[in-house]
């Protein structure tokens, strides 16, 4: 490699993690700068290789009450953490698209269902990367369930008449009661 001429700092200008980056490394060495770059890229490599799905689970329910999500919402949370916790034995880091395939395809649930259990699957994703434990989310791949609700049935004639009826009579009545306090 020849020598610059140029005497000025080497700049780096992209994206690492996803966090926009136009900084001067200080440096006018080619191979101090790349390592610098690098150790940038490395850098959070160990924490989310070293974090285990048992942990991130705990970490995103605490999450999940201080953010005071209703008692409904923490139960169905509550039994997805526990699931994963026994699904998946390793680091959060090494769970991959093809083992959430797996792990769907054990589901026994109805269509609408599945797609919401897939919508928290992929929100506790989500709270992985957006906490630097994993580079991108392996459940945002997914792709929802289709299912086709049940028709919604018309009322019957008999039904409506009645319906019909019971509007008729709760209307007269209410009439009465107000003419009654009318004034004259």
């Amino acid at each position: 490699m020849g020598q610059r001429k140029c005497r000025c700092s080497i700049w780096v200008h992209g994206k690492v993690k996803g966090a926009f980056i136009r900084k001067a490394l200080g440096t006018r060495s080619w191979e101090a700068a790349a390592r610098i770059v690098r150790e940038w890229e490395d850098d959070g490599k160990e924490k989310a290789l070293g974090i285990s799905v048992s942990e991130a689970c705990e970490r995103f329910y605490a999450d999940c009450v201080a953010r005071r999500l209703s008692e409904s919402s923490l139960g169905k949370y509550r039994l997805l953490v526990a699931e994963l916790k026994r699904e998946f034995d390793g680091t959060i880091g090494s769970v991959s698209v093809d083992d959430l395939r797996e792990y769907r395809e054990k589901w026994q649930l109805a269509p609408v269902t599945a797609y919401k259990k897939l919508e928290r699957l992929k929100t506790f994703f989500r709270f992985g990367e957006d906490s630097g434990w994993i580079d991108s989310n392996p459940a945002k791949i997914l792709k929802p369930p289709k299912g086709r609700g049940k028709p919604v049935v018309p009322f019957s004639p008999s039904e409506m008449e009645k319906i019909i009826w019971a509007t008729d009579n709760t209307t007269n009545r209410f009439v009465r009661r107000l003419l009654r306090f009318a004034p004259e």
